[in-house]
């Protein structure tokens, strides 16, 4: 089994994102999961650092990241921020939507979308409209008639991210002959309608809305990469992109989760974290103003300010520090190994992709199956360990684990993948 090694530089550009988030987003997180709300400000913040368009080139205003690169930010922005709904919403747009545009749209599209889309100025959707490896349709779909003048869209997407705020989508429909075709539409074109649903129970902090087409007619432009070759085209790109840079940010909160329950049973005082630049006056991210601030850590189950350590009383298991319990011991060690071996597979996957030769789809797949699980398992663990608190990163964890374990087709199309590559079924 051939891993890729995660270099120092690797290693710095993940802890770099990982202080801006803790700086930008985290502080904010519990607000903006309490309310579901979506802040424009703080997304804008982010797109001017550099992390929403990490993987788009540079003569479109993005970084030029590697994909190896992308999921180091990305881990980084999981750990730092704690906040898994607000990753898919820059996932979606920046990697699901933006990507595809970059590597499949003319050079029209390129040029007219990308660099707002880097900047934040555009926030863009996706909706797929059907079961392939990417998305699990859950409404009638989306179908397409070609015209004389262009396309002729109609049907409905349920629960698209993005959709409340977003100014364009990445649409694919069924034409008359079965061929799938992929076209991007803007949110103010005539026939297109976001209708709200019920506020989410997980992921509350990404918005999503149904997205509505009824005769809504679009220009021959408007088709994304050739007619009617989505499915060989777009679907495997988002495929490797959802497997890859959207479970990225889940591998850094399972980090954060065991780190915050090793401190905790262990009594080790969570201490302030420095915020400023590099220490040469160097932003963290092209874009990023240095502010050399520091602030308490608000991740900390410790009060800051003049309370002592001491002074806290500290959960105890049968009247016993929970440090002496082994079962707790074992149940931190399995946390801790589930991590590494998550990271070892994410990493692999991603620098697969980085390579000349197509990436064998069943690591990735791969990845995305154990770290959904592990995910899952390391939430309920720790949130058992420390207390189920509403809003606490543990308790989200274990909202919004269920969410991610049902996108990218589910955890059958995953087994499905492997199962095809093991036993030589294409």
């Amino acid at each position: 089994m051939e891993f890729v090694a995660v270099d120092d530089k690797i290693q710095q550009l993940r802890e770099r994102t990982r202080s801006v988030a803790e700086a930008e987003v985290q502080t904010n997180v519990v607000t903006r999961d309490r309310n579901a709300s979506w802040d424009q400000t703080l997304f804008t913040r982010l797109a001017e650092m550099g992390i929403v368009g990490a993987l788009l080139p540079t003569a479109h205003n993005g970084l030029g990241a590697t994909v190896l690169e992308a999921v180091a930010m990305l881990e980084g922005f999981g750990e730092g921020s704690g906040d898994a709904g607000l990753s898919l919403a820059l996932g979606t747009h920046g990697v699901l939507c933006a990507v595809p545009i970059a590597k499949l749209g003319s050079f029209a599209q390129r040029e007219h979308y990308l660099p707002r889309m880097a900047s934040g100025e555009w926030l863009g959707g996706l909706a797929l409209s059907e079961v392939d490896g990417c998305a699990t349709e859950t409404g009638p779909g989306i179908t397409a008639v070609q015209q004389r003048e262009g396309w002729l869209l109609g049907g409905r997407k349920p629960h698209v991210v993005n959709a409340p705020h977003a100014h364009h989508f990445v649409v694919t429909a069924v034409t008359a002959t079965g061929e799938r075709s992929a076209f991007l539409i803007d949110r103010n074109t005539p026939g297109l309608a976001v209708m709200p649903n019920a506020e989410p129970t997980a992921m509350r902090t990404c918005p999503s809305a149904d997205l509505v087409l009824e005769d809504c007619q679009v220009p021959a432009d408007a088709v994304l990469g050739r007619p009617g070759a989505a499915t060989d085209e777009l679907v495997p790109l988002l495929a490797a992109l959802d497997r890859t840079c959207l479970l990225a940010p889940w591998l850094g909160i399972i980090r954060e989760i065991t780190r915050q329950t090793v401190a905790l049973v262990t009594d080790q005082p969570f201490h302030q974290e420095s915020l400023s630049s590099n220490g040469d006056g160097s932003p963290i991210l092209p874009g990023q103003r240095s502010r050399g601030t520091h602030v308490p850590n608000p991740r900390s189950t410790l009060p800051t300010g003049p309370v002592a350590a001491s002074e806290v009383t500290r959960p105890t298991l049968f009247g016993a520090p929970l440090v002496r319990s082994q079962a707790i011991r074992a149940a931190i060690v399995d946390m801790r190994t589930k991590v590494e071996l998550g990271s070892d597979l994410l990493y692999r996957a991603a620098g697969q992709l980085d390579r000349p030769e197509p990436a064998p789809r069943q690591d990735a797949a791969a990845a995305k199956l154990f770290i959904t699980r592990a995910a899952q398992d390391i939430a309920r663990t720790a949130a058992g360990i420390a207390g189920l608190t509403p809003h606490h990163l543990a308790e989200r964890a274990q909202r919004d684990s269920l969410l991610l374990a049902a996108t990218g087709g589910g955890q059958e199309i995953l087994r499905s993948v492997v199962a095809g590559a093991l036993l030589g079924l294409g």
